[in-house]
C-alpha cells in the first residue's frame, strides 16, 4: 500500500521526464510559398524555429529588398508518442521591390542561421491579363491621337471574381500629362462567362501638356480578395490574400498646336456660346445693363473654357463677374459649361450697340478654327429720372388772330420798349449812387448745405444706394447746373476713382462692400479747396467806396 502511494505521487514526475525534450532551439527553417513571384504583388514567407522562443526575430535584412506588408507571431506545441515538440511560426507578407534575381538573406535569431533563398521576380506586366484571374482591369480610351490640351477620357472597369476586402486602384503618373479621376465610383455585380463577378467602374481624365508621343503607362490595382485556399478558417471563409494586376499600357500621339490659330487655345468637339435675353431694351443713365453669357463645350473641361472678353464701348463702364464654370461626364460624354455676368453701367445718354462676342475654338473633328458667336445687341439710354434737369423751354404757338393784328402789336412793342429802356436808365443811375450792399447766404447755398451734410451722413454709414442718388444732386447745387454721376467723376477728377468704386458695389454682380470713409474724405478735401479758393480770390475793394483822407 505504501509503495502503492509513492508510485501514484511520482507518476506526474516520470511522465513530464518522459515527454519533454532532449534538446533546445537548435534550428531555424525559412520557406516561400512561391517561386517565381511578381513585383508589387505579396506573397508569404514562413520562419521556423523548433523551440518555444520568446526573443524577437531581426527582419531588418529583408528591408533592402522587400516590403514587409505583414506579420504575425505564433507559437505551438505537439506531444506524439510521449515526445513533446515545440515550434515559433513567424508568417509574413512581402512584396519585391524590384524586378530581376533577389536572394532572400539568411536571418539570425540567437545564433542560429536560416538558409538563405534565391527568387526570381517578374514585372507586372509581363502577366498576362487573362480571364481565369481573380482580378484583371479593362480600360476604354477615347481617343489616342489627340491635341496639345484635348481631354481624354479613360474608363477603368476594376474586374474580381473574388470578395474584395481592402484595395486600391491607380492611375499612371507622368510628368507631361494631368491625370483627374472625375466622379464617384460605380459598384455593379455582372456575370461575365458565366461567372457572377463584381466590377468597380471609375472614371478618368487625362490633359496631354506637351505635344509628341507620350507613354502614359498602365492603371494598376493591388488588394486583398477572400479566396478558398483548401484549408478555411473556423468560419468555413477563405482567407484574405493580396493580388495585383495591371491594365495594358496606354500611348498617345498628341498633336501641336496650329501656328495659324488666332486666340486662346480651346479645343473640343463642339462649342456653343448664347446670350440671355435683355430684361429691357431701354435703361436710364446708371442703371446696370446686366449681360449674361453661357459657353458650353463638348469634349472640353471646365477649367479650359477661357474668360469671355466684353468690347470697350464708350459711355458704358463694365464689371464683370467672376465666371462660374462646371464640368464632367453627361451621357458618357465629357461636357463643360461656364457662366459669366457682365454689367455695363451706361454714363450717358444715347443709343448704344453691344457688338457681337466671338470665342474661337478649334474643332477636334475637323481639324479647323471655329468660333462660337453671340449676337450683337442694341440698348436705348435714356436721362435719368433722379437728376435734375433743368426745365423745358415751351415755345408759344403763332395763331391765326396774332398774324392780323400784327402791325398793331407793332407800334404797342415799340411804345413800350421805349418806356422800358427809359424805366432802366433811371433803376441804373439810382444803383450807381447807392452805397454797396454786403450779400447773405441765399437759397440755393443753404440746400446745398443740407445736401452736403445728408451725403457725409450716408457715406460714414456705408450707405451705397443713398450716396449714388445724393451725390449728383451735392454736386449740381454746387457746380449750379445739373450734373450725372458720370458727369461729377469729370469735373471732379479726385472724386473718380471713389465713384468707380462706389459703381462696382452696387452694379458688379459679385456684390462687394463699399466703405464710405475714403469718399467722405474726398468730398470734405473737395469743400476745403473751395474755400481756399473763395479765400484766395476775393475781389478787390469798390474805388468808389474807398475813403481818401486829405
Amino acid at each position: 500500500m505504501v509503495i502503492g502511494n509513492i508510485g501514484r505521487r511520482l507518476l506526474p514526475f516520470l511522465l513530464l521526464f518522459l515527454i519533454s525534450p532532449s534538446w533546445g532551439f537548435t534550428k531555424l527553417v525559412a520557406s516561400i510559398e512561391k517561386n517565381p513571384v511578381i513585383v508589387g504583388q505579396s506573397f508569404g514567407m514562413q520562419i521556423t524555429a523548433d523551440d518555444s522562443i520568446n526573443d524577437q526575430l531581426d527582419l531588418t535584412p529583408l528591408e533592402q529588398d522587400f516590403i514587409i506588408y505583414r506579420s504575425r507571431v505564433s507559437q505551438r506545441t505537439e506531444v506524439i508518442n510521449f515526445d513533446m515538440k515545440r515550434q515559433t511560426v513567424w508568417t509574413l507578407e512581402l512584396r519585391a521591390r524590384r524586378e530581376g534575381k533577389i536572394t532572400i538573406p539568411a536571418l539570425t535569431l540567437n545564433g542560429i542561421n536560416s538558409d538563405p533563398i534565391n527568387l526570381t521576380a517578374i514585372p507586372l506586366q509581363d502577366i498576362p491579363n487573362t480571364p481565369d484571374q481573380p482580378v484583371r482591369i479593362e480600360t476604354t480610351v477615347s481617343a489616342t491621337e489627340v491635341w496639345l490640351g484635348q481631354p481624354i477620357a479613360i474608363t477603368a472597369r476594376l474586374i474580381m471574381a473574388a470578395e474584395l476586402q481592402r484595395g486600391n486602384l491607380e492611375a499612371p503618373d507622368h510628368p507631361d500629362v494631368q491625370i483627374q479621376q472625375q466622379g464617384e465610383d460605380s459598384n455593379t455585380t455582372e456575370i461575365i462567362d458565366g461567372v457572377r463577378v463584381q466590377v468597380i467602374t471609375r472614371q478618368y481624365v487625362a490633359i496631354p501638356q506637351r505635344s509628341g508621343e507620350i507613354d502614359l503607362g498602365s492603371l494598376s490595382f493591388n488588394g486583398d480578395l477572400m479566396v478558398s485556399t483548401g484549408r478555411p478558417d473556423l468560419f468555413s471563409r477563405g482567407r484574405a490574400v493580396n493580388f495585383s494586376a495591371s491594365s495594358a499600357p496606354i500611348t498617345l500621339k498628341v498633336n501641336a498646336q496650329p501656328a495659324h490659330y488666332q486666340g486662346q487655345w480651346l479645343v473640343a468637339d463642339l462649342a456653343t456660346l448664347r446670350l440671355d435675353p435683355l430684361e429691357q431694351t431701354e435703361y436710364e443713365v446708371g442703371q446696370p445693363v446686366t449681360l449674361t453669357l453661357r459657353l458650353t463645350a463638348m469634349g472640353a473641361v471646365a477649367e479650359s473654357l477661357p474668360q469671355i472678353a466684353i468690347p470697350e464701348i464708350d459711355n458704358l463702364r463694365s464689371y464683370p463677374d467672376k465666371p462660374e464654370r462646371q464640368g464632367g461626364f453627361q451621357q458618357g460624354k465629357l461636357l463643360a459649361r461656364m457662366s459669366q455676368t457682365v454689367a455695363l453701367v451706361p454714363q450717358q445718354p444715347g443709343t448704344y450697340t453691344i457688338p457681337e462676342i466671338r470665342v474661337p475654338w478649334w474643332n477636334a473633328r475637323s481639324n479647323k478654327q471655329e468660333f462660337a458667336v453671340a449676337p450683337a445687341q442694341t440698348i436705348t439710354v435714356v436721362p435719368s429720372s433722379t437728376t435734375t434737369a433743368p426745365a423745358p423751354v415751351i415755345a408759344t404757338p403763332v395763331t391765326a388772330t396774332t398774324v392780323q393784328s400784327a402791325a398793331l402789336q407793332l407800334w404797342q412793342g415799340l411804345t413800350a420798349l421805349f418806356a422800358l429802356l427809359w424805366l432802366l436808365t433811371l433803376i441804373w443811375g439810382w444803383r450807381r449812387s447807392a452805397p454797396p450792399q454786403i450779400s447773405t447766404p441765399n437759397q440755393a447755398a443753404t440746400l446745398a448745405a443740407n445736401h452736403n451734410s445728408a451725403l457725409l451722413q450716408a457715406c460714414r454709414k456705408n450707405q451705397a444706394a443713398v450716396v449714388i442718388n445724393l451725390l449728383p444732386r451735392w454736386a449740381s447745387e454746387r457746380h449750379q447746373q445739373p450734373l450725372t454721376l458720370a458727369e461729377v467723376a469729370k469735373v471732379y477728377p479726385q472724386l473718380e476713382p471713389h465713384i468707380d468704386a462706389l459703381q462696382r458695389s452696387r452694379f458688379s454682380p459679385m456684390q462687394q462692400q463699399w466703405n464710405g470713409a475714403e469718399l467722405a474724405n474726398a468730398i470734405n478735401q473737395c469743400d476745403q479747396q473751395k474755400a481756399t479758393n473763395s479765400q484766395s480770390s476775393l475781389p478787390a475793394l469798390n474805388p468808389a467806396s474807398t475813403i481818401v483822407n486829405n
